[in-house]
């Protein structure tokens, strides 16, 4: 085999960077983290609502009580 004849094979595969190119789409959907972000802040409020509702129940037995009936064992959430 001569060296001109060497030339002629093909080359192996290149390496492929571990990352994309700049300018390049992600190769990911980063409207996932976002949600995230949100339904993270959803939880925040329904913490809120859930604590809200608890001090109203409080109130609301409480007034019961003064009015003279007796609701606390029936009354769980």
């Amino acid at each position: 085999m001569t060296l001109k004849a060497k030339n002629n094979l093909p080359l192996p595969p290149q390496h492929q960077p571990d990352s994309d190119p700049p300018g390049e789409p992600l190769p990911f959907d980063v409207s996932a983290q976002a949600e995230f972000q949100v339904n993270d802040e959803r939880q925040t409020s329904l913490a809120d609502i859930l604590q809200g509702i608890c001090e109203l129940k409080e109130c609301v037995l409480q007034q019961a009580e003064k009015d003279g009936h007796s609701v606390r064992k029936s009354m769980t959430i």
